[in-house]
């Protein structure tokens, strides 16, 4: 009687085991699978942004806009997007693309580690409010990464946006 009870016993921890085990791996392979998701979303983002600032565009027709202090009001978004997917983008909406970047940048300083900008809204630089929201969240995004980086680096120094910078967001 006693071995069949032990068998039995044996066989329900075993069940057991097996369900915790499998459970374990189930919540194992959730956590990855969200960690995956977000890391991947927020990779695309950045580098959706850097797709803008690469981006090269006819300059004589920014210098336009630039010196017509010309109203911008564009979706930053779905122009990065286009990009990103290889899509061809008009060079006229381009241009208004980086001249709020370069508006934008203008207003920029570093402080306490992080990029501030002075604006208040994007009537200060003649582009619309989404257009500024796009560049505020762009901002806080540069600053997050920042903070991660210091985190591993504590020597590191934030580049300076001078004259130079400015000019490259112009080409």
């Amino acid at each position: 009687m006693r071995p069949a009870i032990w068998v039995c016993r044996s066989f329900f921890f075993y069940l057991e085991k097996k369900e915790v085990v499998r459970m374990r791996r189930f919540l194992i392979g959730l956590c990855i699978l969200v960690g995956g998701v977000y890391a991947c979303q927020r990779v695309d983002n950045e580098s959706v942004w850097g797709v803008l600032y690469t981006q090269e565009v006819d300059t004589s027709l920014v210098k336009k806009y630039v010196y017509e202090n010309r109203f911008i009001d564009i979706d930053i978004y779905a122009v990065a997007r286009m990009i990103w997917a290889g899509e061809q983008v008009d060079t006229d909406v381009m241009a208004q693309v980086k001249v709020a970047l370069y508006r934008y940048f203008s207003h920029v300083r570093i402080e306490r580690d992080k990029y501030v900008c002075d604006l208040a809204s994007g009537k200060e630089i003649s582009v619309s409010s989404r257009v500024f929201t796009a560049l505020q969240e762009n901002l806080e995004e540069m600053n997050i990464g920042v903070l991660e980086m210091c985190k591993r680096d504590t020597a590191l120094v934030l580049p300076a946006i001078d004259e130079a910078y400015l000019r490259s967001l112009l080409q």
